[in-house]
């Protein structure tokens, strides 16, 4: 009986997955790395029609995106996917990787052999929040007095208070646990991000834009910039149109208020009348809205991180 029956000589990782990756950057930059053959194979075998979605979640050094590529590039197939890793060699392989077999399909020594055989193709990088970072980012709020009593007490009251009343109450207003106050201007959000180096941070701007689309649930349709605000218009999962609406707020709430419906009226949005089923604000405003249907988006913001276990219900 064969040991596998994958077993093809170009299925060999060690042989045609390290040269493979040799041709496209001139050196070896990742230890064995699938072969591209292989890859391919199992996407043909697995019926990946030209508008598949395709998701690996222990990416490596990218095969699966490089076969997907060389696909579409056979057949002019639509085929998306979504890859997934963690590694630092994300950035050092996998999108200079992406990149190359993009611009050309035929690489040698880290060089293109052809340079009309690349195809139209857009890929985007989403980098989530690590654990790490999150309690980088935890600001404690403790008085001596409450610093020495808790020292003083017993190892058991220690840990129940730390897993308690310290996260609930201490550490709120973090930044790692929703700054309410850095939604003053959403577009300047920071988090200190964790470097190579070893306790090093680097404070970092966090996309609160792309994150709040994501805790909505949110299929988006189109985002426009005027004049300070910045609008997102689509369709939740549980059904609903939706427009959420991103300002930079000063310290003259009349003056904000103003200017805000100063814009509704360019756009011709009226919260009182709109084809919308959900309008989202960040700030407090002063708008009219008989419909219940305008909400503050760090309310639902908040709520949606901590206190919704099913966002496509989401109102």
């Amino acid at each position: 009986m064969p040991t596998t029956w994958w077993d093809h000589n170009e299925y060999a990782s060690a042989n045609y997955g390290a040269a493979e990756l040799k041709a496209l950057f001139g050196y070896k930059p990742f230890d064995f790395p699938k072969a591209l053959r292989l890859t391919s194979d199992c996407l043909r075998a697995s019926n990946a029609a030209p508008e598949s979605l395709i998701l690996d979640f222990f990416v490596g050094s990218g095969t699966t995106g490089h076969a997907i590529i060389n696909l579409n590039r056979e057949d002019n197939g639509k085929r998306k996917y979504l890859l997934v890793e963690v590694g630092e060699h994300f950035e050092v392989v996998l999108v200079p990787r992406l990149k190359k077999v993009v611009y050309s399909n035929d690489w040698k020594d880290g060089k293109p052999q052809t340079r009309n055989t690349g195809i139209p193709h857009a890929f985007k990088i989403v980098r989530l929040e690590g654990y790490e970072d999150t309690l980088n980012n935890l600001r404690l709020k403790r008085t001596s007095e409450q610093e020495a009593t808790l020292q003083a007490a017993p190892e058991k009251v220690r840990d129940q208070y730390l897993l308690g009343y310290f996260l609930d109450v201490e550490s709120a207003g973090s930044a790692s646990l929703l700054d309410l106050d850095q939604f003053r201007d959403p577009f300047a959000y920071k988090l200190k991000i964790a470097t190579s180096s070893a306790g090093e941070t680097v404070d970092t701007t966090i996309d609160l834009v792309e994150t709040f689309n994501w805790l909505l649930g949110l299929k988006v349709k189109h985002i426009d910039s005027l004049k300070g605000f910045l609008t997102v218009t689509g369709e939740k999962r549980a059904g609903g149109r939706t427009l959420v609406i991103w300002r930079t707020l000063s310290d003259d709430p009349i003056a904000d208020n103003k200017a805000l419906e100063g814009f509704l009226g360019k756009i011709k949005i009226n919260p009182a009348d709109t084809e919308f089923d959900y309008l989202y604000i960040n700030g407090s405003h002063t708008l009219t809205d008989p419909h219940n249907k305008v909400h503050l988006t760090e309310e639902a913001f908040q709520r949606l991180m901590f206190d919704t276990p099913d966002f496509g219900m989401e109102t």
